[in-house]
């Protein structure tokens, strides 16, 4: 049953990996300046305040604090 759970993951990755490397490609034709640069950060266990920007003050986070000042913030 594991393994059946494992190899679904594995395909499901695959799939997400090949759709966004096949929109990727589909606008690699457009010139510099009209693509916005785009950076998601997926992170295992990340609550609301547990980076800087978000207002927490154990973790320092100073790479992130500066992308997220020069950027946009989805929350």
């Amino acid at each position: 049953m594991k393994k059946l759970i494992h190899i679904r993951r594995v395909k499901f990755s695959a799939a997400i990996l090949l759709f966004l490397w096949t929109v990727t490609l589909g606008h690699a034709k457009a010139t510099a300046d009209t693509r916005p640069n785009i950076l998601i950060i997926l992170a295992d266990d990340l609550g609301y305040a547990d980076t800087g920007f978000t207002g927490s003050k154990l973790v320092q986070t100073p790479n992130l604090d500066r992308l997220a000042a020069n950027g946009v913030v989805l929350k």
